[in-house]
């Protein structure tokens, strides 16, 4: 992970996290339109997988830590919980 993913990361930690921020319905319907266009669709199929791949990531660990490091408003949400609230989020939305 880049430290640009890291901020895509966090977007949608804040995202997941304020109820109400977000249509689910027309959230859900966009990312089913843009994974048949990406011909990425398979990989949401597995989207849990994934998750925990990521989780596991000692790598994606460090990423995260440097950008806490560099961004400050993302100094309290762990890797952990972030990882979570993500999860979560992508249940919602397939």
């Amino acid at each position: 992970m880049q430290l640009g993913r890291a901020k895509d990361f966090y977007d949608l930690y804040v995202i997941a996290s304020i109820p109400d921020s977000y249509d689910a319905r027309l959230l859900k319907e966009a990312l089913r339109n843009t994974t048949e266009a990406r011909g990425t669709s398979p990989v949401m199929d597995d989207a849990a997988a994934t998750l925990r791949q990521i989780e596991q990531s000692n790598n994606l660990r460090k990423t995260w830590r440097s950008f806490q490091e560099s961004n400050h408003y993302a100094a309290g949400i762990t890797f952990e919980d972030c990882c979570r609230v993500l999860g979560d989020f992508v249940e919602e939305l397939l």
